[in-house]
């Protein structure tokens, strides 16, 4: 059996600018952050806790709580799903849909999903989109500060 893992904004889903959007206002809303870089590749890590953790810490010497990260998180998400409905919906990426099905329906294949966004923010726009989440394993940013640990993670 052959695996095929897949990122979420920019595989799956047309969320980049929407994502990028409602983190930097989150970080200004939550935080009174202004100025932020969007250079992600900049970034340690370019998942969201990591992002968030670096933010935080270079502007305040410290890092993020549990619940300063959840107060950021339901901002974020809000945020997200504000623009998406004001969009009409996350899109998916023309053409991801089918492919999903048929690895789904193929004996020989098995899919996982793995990015760097949060759980509940990656969960949102794969159903935005009208793709599938039920029985599909997944790992995401709040499971794992790093990619590399992400994929180990949704690969188990």
């Amino acid at each position: 059996m052959k695996l095929v893992m897949f990122d979420i904004d920019g595989t799956l889903t047309k969320s980049n600018d929407l994502d990028d959007k409602a983190f930097i206002e989150a970080l200004h809303d939550v935080f009174n952050f202004k100025d932020v870089s969007t250079d992600w590749e900049s970034y340690t890590h370019t998942t969201d806790s990591c992002v968030l953790e670096e933010i935080y810490h270079t502007r305040r010497g410290r890092y993020p709580t549990p619940k300063e990260i959840d107060r950021f998180r339901s901002r974020f998400l809000k945020l997200l799903s504000e623009a998406a409905s004001a969009h009409g919906g996350v899109r998916p990426i023309r053409g991801a849909s089918g492919v999903i099905a048929r690895l789904l329906a193929s004996p020989n294949h098995a899919v996982a999903y793995a990015g760097g966004t949060w759980t509940v923010s990656a969960i949102f726009k794969l159903r935005s989109a009208g793709l599938p989440t039920e029985n599909i394993p997944y790992a995401f940013a709040d499971d794992d500060r790093s990619r590399e640990g992400i994929c180990t993670l949704a690969l188990a």
